[in-house]
């Protein structure tokens, strides 16, 4: 009896999800269809309008940039095939672009070849396809559909989908059988968790159904695309699709150990270099305590800077780290100084960013501060701060805006050795050939002068390691390359 029951108890089970499988693939089916032409073998044409936006290097914090574009796509099966025009820079730019589930193509007028690609790449342009039509996500959860899984009520169906490292959540509406929204999970190393949510609203041509308008909120709703479309026919564009040209491969996404190399500067100064990233920070050794300055990239780079001080002056807690300017080469770092209790020296008006950056969830990939959930302590200022002792003192100057770059941009001057640091404001050559100064270049020149501080030396943060361009430049270089004609 015991053997029986659990024979039908299995036999329940393999049933259900044998039906539960049958029902998700009708599901995913019968939705595609509304999304597809009856006829086999047709090409179907939309017009589009776009507004895209993103985050930039750019002089605020959480400033966008925006391209307006316009063009067609075309949809055949598993082949998504897009011509656009892009309007930046007061110029229009023109692109082609070829997909289908084995090949992403690209490249616009100006190539002449395509563009490289990696499989990572191929993977996740099925997510940024869903910008103008599910059709792509919805063939992928079809072709993978024992990896999904399914949530059901009367009305609404929520699919989850995992390409790459991105977790989609699909909702289909049950009664329209078309997908009403995405939602879409991925781990950012400098902003952290981030959810986009894509909403369509639909039209339709006899049976056919598009998304007529989409709107995209990226970046945890900081941004927000939109989409227009609309129908232009099917089969009217002559076919030319690309082909993979011979000498065409995919190349694996390349994950680089990113290692720290110091070298002592000064008696109280040493470079830490991230030669990968082409960048350094400094750490500065005062009587009791120690400075750092610039925190690149990320939280993993943060923590070798910190263990390097710990391990290098045992006995000196890193009581002050400050940054030049918000961007993440200066600023990914410091979550792991939250965690390890050191004051955070900023501008006034960068505190709320930087508070921003701390409480954003890194959950997805936890870093010691999201384990530790530590209160940040900081010190702001608005033009000058000193951080000084009996052996030396360190000067923060707001040079700002002046610099060509940010509002934010501060310089260090360590007084003693009369040496200036800087982000990227100097750009002189390896061989000493002085050019023109640019506009930050001649204010960062003019800004020392008007305030007299006595430069011998200025060391600059990034590039590092750069074929063209010097890291440590005499002060008497900045000076010729300022005052040329």
């Amino acid at each position: 009896m015991k053997n029986f029951l659990l024979s039908i108890g299995l036999l329940f089970v393999t049933t259900s999800v044998y039906t539960y499988a049958i029902e998700t693939t009708n599901l995913l089916q019968k939705t595609l269809i509304h999304y597809t032409p009856q006829e086999q073998n047709s090409r179907v044409a939309f017009a589009y309008t776009a507004s895209v936006s993103r985050f930039y290097h750019s002089p605020k914090p959480y400033d966008t940039y925006t391209n307006n574009s316009f063009g067609r796509f075309e949809i055949e099966g598993n082949v998504f095939i897009k011509h656009d025009s892009i309007f930046a820079d007061n110029k229009y730019y023109s692109n082609d672009y070829f997909y289908d589930e084995q090949d992403l193509l690209s490249k616009s007028p100006s190539d002449s070849l395509f563009l490289p690609q990696t499989n990572s790449a191929l993977q996740e342009q099925i997510i940024h396809l869903s910008f103008y039509s599910p059709i792509p996500l919805l063939r992928f959860a079809l072709k993978h559909q024992d990896e999904v899984t399914v949530e059901s009520t009367k009305h609404l169906a929520k699919i989850e989908v995992g390409i790459e490292e991105y977790t989609i959540l699909m909702f289909i509406n049950r009664d329209k059988l078309l997908v009403d929204s995405l939602q879409i999970f991925y781990y950012d190393s400098y902003y952290g968790n981030i959810k986009n949510v894509l909403h369509y609203k639909h039209s339709a041509i006899e049976t056919l159904y598009f998304p007529a308008t989409v709107l995209h909120f990226k970046m945890n709703s900081k941004i927000i695309d939109t989409l227009q479309t609309s129908f232009v026919g099917y089969n009217i564009f002559e076919k030319s699709d690309p082909q993979r040209p011979k000498d065409f491969a995919y190349q694996s996404k390349k994950k680089t150990q990113t290692t720290l190399k110091d070298t002592i500067l000064t008696p109280t100064m040493r470079a830490l270099q991230f030669r990968e990233e082409r960048i350094q920070s400094y750490l500065l050794e005062f009587s009791n305590f120690l400075v750092i300055l610039e925190a690149p990239l990320t939280s993993d780079i943060g923590e070798q800077i910190i263990q390097y001080a710990k391990r290098t002056y045992p006995n000196k807690p890193i009581k002050y780290v400050s940054y030049s300017h918000h961007h993440p080469h200066y600023t990914g770092g410091l979550r792991p100084f939250v965690h390890n209790g050191t004051t955070i020296v900023t501008k006034t008006e960068n505190k709320d960013y930087l508070e921003s950056l701390f409480t954003n969830s890194h959950s997805l990939n936890p870093d010691s501060l999201e384990f530790s959930k530590k209160i940040p302590a900081f010190i702001t200022y608005d033009s000058t701060f000193t951080i000084t002792d009996a052996i030396d003192s360190l000067q923060l100057l707001h040079l700002g805006i002046r610099s060509n770059h940010t509002y934010d941009y501060t310089l260090f001057y360590k007084t003693k050795e009369k040496l200036l640091l800087v982000g990227d404001l100097v750009w002189i050559t390896n061989n000493s050939i002085v050019n023109k100064a640019g506009k930050g270049q001649k204010a960062l020149y003019d800004f020392i002068n008007e305030k007299a501080i006595p430069v011998k030396t200025i060391y600059q943060a990034w590039p590092v390691m750069s074929p063209k361009y010097k890291t440590i430049i005499p002060f008497v270089e900045l000076k010729a390359s300022a005052e040329m004609r």
